[in-house]
């Protein structure tokens, strides 16, 4: 590549040229003198052609010859040898040590520096007795401003700082490769290496898991054993809060930033229908899923026939008795309605019922009849109903009416349990109430208000031959946007084996004083003498359940049919005329059913 000829250099102009010896600048005029003889400039050799020198051309005197009045011929170059080693700098010699002409056979001035050019110098001889000039400075092509010098030049002039910029270059461009990697790595198939079929932590799909009431240390080694099996998945367990629970899933949900795991409640099925994956028949199909579990489970969790959720816990409804009242009065729990009814009046302290409703109860005999301060009234009032034969979407019919009788005369007329008592659970852990109705995890708090209480739990109580119970529980489900619904469905099925079933209750009981009923029923045998959790599992074939579950914080369907059957007991027990009770109650059920496509 040629270069501009640098304005400095261009004829009629002076420029300053570098000496040999020194780094400053000398001007022309301090180089020669009019009477030197100047040296006419050799065209450079550039493939082959002939390239003038910046600053003259062919047939003209270069621009740092001195004015002549008569030209001279010219005269014909005389071709320099390199020496094999480099002449001593003219600005560092004594005269002693300077070469002669004769010692050379040249002009020193036209030796050529090695390290500077490789274009060899020629001069006519000097005239006879005159001083030898000083050698001429070669200048260096200055470089013009604007003008960049070609890549290889610039490389051979500082190759260490072009060697830290490719270094540079290289390192960002690697960086970036492995940030984008990061990002879209994640959903890219494990890569299968030789025998093996470890994918690396870019092609992991992470599955999020969003739980309620268990810590993560119960279910760190079942998850720790499911991502050792199954190295290209990774299970991030996050507990949740009760609080608006319900509402938060679906709004991530839709937002889709949901879980691809949540636990939810199984009478949430109306409310959750769109979010919730089926089942795949591959995982399980319903056979399978109808002997492993309890029978309300096909019923509850399923939409349209197909079903929706995996349970790996239950819970149900069961009568708690004080052991020690019930020893002292040498009686057992009763299986009937009415041997409850009748020992309730007969653990109640006072034993009179005037003096009851007069000076107020001491102990009750069993925490039932209202709804302010009996913690799971609208459960026991479902479970009278569907017992009775009645449908609690259907409130205006006998059944329902006779049920709301039968409840609220425990109170009205019986006076065993009052408002104000505390809350039926307080009462029962301080021995205040002999008896009450609760699920099975109410004996964790029963257990931390009063560790000495000696207490048990029962089978539910019947109003004829055919067993009816109430169940309330949770399972688990797959988020229908779910990008990874064939990993989060194989992970359920693996939590409901009745391997890891096991291991879970295990851990449990090692954060309280035991763990989740089962929900299979191939492990009842192993809790059926459980003094907590036996009844429960005992009652588990019987169960039925339906949109009364009390404690399930949903702001739902559950919440808002209960507080129309809250105003109807209330209202009975103020002595507010039954038919208009019922109509109410029945319009009020209807609406919440309609709003989440439940009328039948």
């Amino acid at each position: 590549m040629f270069q501009t000829p640098p304005a400095s250099l261009k004829p009629g102009a002076s420029a300053s040229v570098p000496s040999l010896g020194s780094t400053t600048p000398v001007t022309p005029a301090a180089q020669t003198s009019p009477s030197s003889p100047q040296l006419p400039k050799r065209p450079v050799q550039l493939g082959g052609r002939d390239i003038p020198l910046p600053g003259s051309r062919p047939g003209q005197s270069s621009a740092l010859s001195s004015p002549s009045p008569t030209a001279k011929p010219p005269v014909k170059p005389i071709e320099v040898k390199q020496p094999t080693a480099p002449l001593p700098q003219a600005g560092n010699m004594s005269p002693q040590d300077k070469p002669t002409d004769k010692a050379l056979g040249v002009n020193p001035a036209l030796a050529p520096k090695p390290a500077q050019s490789s274009l060899t110098s020629a001069t006519p001889p000097a005239a006879a007795g005159s001083q030898p000039p000083k050698p001429p400075r070669i200048p260096q092509t200055p470089t013009q401003p604007g003008v960049k010098q070609p890549i290889f030049a610039q490389i051979q002039a500082n190759p260490k700082k072009w060697i830290t910029i490719i270094l540079g270059a290289i390192l960002g461009l690697g960086l970036i490769i492995l940030l984008l990697t990061r990002i879209f790595g994640r959903s890219g198939t494990p890569v299968q290496q030789g025998g093996g079929a470890t994918p690396t932590p870019a092609q992991q799909k992470v599955l999020t898991y969003w739980g309620l009431w268990e810590p993560s240390s119960v279910l760190e080694e079942v998850i720790a054993d499911y991502e050792a099996a199954n190295p290209g998945v990774k299970i991030d367990y996050r507990v949740q809060s009760h609080k608006d629970y319900r509402e938060r899933l679906q709004t991530a949900i839709a937002s889709g930033n949901g879980p691809d795991i949540f636990r939810y409640h199984a009478s949430w099925v109306p409310m959750l229908k769109a979010d919730l994956a089926v089942l795949p028949s591959s995982v399980m199909n319903a056979n399978e899923f109808q002997s492993t579990f309890y029978p309300i489970a096909a019923v509850q969790l399923q939409v349209d026939g197909k079903l929706v959720g995996l349970p790996i816990m239950y819970d149900g409804l069961v009568l708690y008795y004080n052991k020690d009242i019930l020893q002292t009065a040498g009686v057992e729990p009763p299986a009937t309605w009415a041997e409850l009814k009748q020992l309730a009046n007969e653990l109640t302290v006072p034993a009179d019922k005037a003096e009851r409703r007069s000076s107020g109860i001491q102990r009750a005999g069993l925490a039932i009849g209202n709804t302010s301060n009996v913690d799971h009234f609208a459960d026991i009032l479902a479970l009278l109903i569907l017992q009775n034969g009645g449908d609690p979407a259907e409130p205006a019919f006998t059944e329902v009416r006779d049920a709301l009788t039968f409840y609220t005369n425990f109170v009205a007329e019986d006076s065993v349990w009052s408002s104000a008592l505390p809350n039926s659970t307080v009462a029962f852990a301080r021995g205040d109430a002999a008896m009450m109705f609760a699920p099975s995890w109410r004996a964790h708090e029963i257990l931390e208000l009063n560790p000495s209480l000696n207490f048990a739990t029962a089978p539910l109580p019947q109003l004829s031959e055919e067993v009816v119970t109430w169940g309330s529980y949770w399972a688990e489900g797959v988020n229908e946007k779910s990008a990874y619904k064939p990993e989060a469905w194989s992970f359920l099925k693996y939590l409901t084996s009745a391997e890891v079933m096991k291991k879970l209750y295990s851990a449990q009981s090692q954060v309280r004083a035991f763990g989740e009923p089962y929900s299979r029923t191939d492990l009842v045998a192993d809790l059926q003498g459980d003094p907590y959790v036996g009844a429960v599992l005992k009652d588990a074939p019987h169960a039925q359940g339906w949109y009364l579950s009390s404690a399930t914080h949903d702001n739902g369907i559950n919440d808002n049919i209960i507080d129309y059957y809250r105003v109807a007991v209330e209202a009975v027990l103020t002595g507010e005329e039954m038919e208009k009770v019922l109509t109410t109650l029945d319009q009020g059920v209807t609406q919440v059913l309609r709003q989440y496509g439940e009328v039948k």
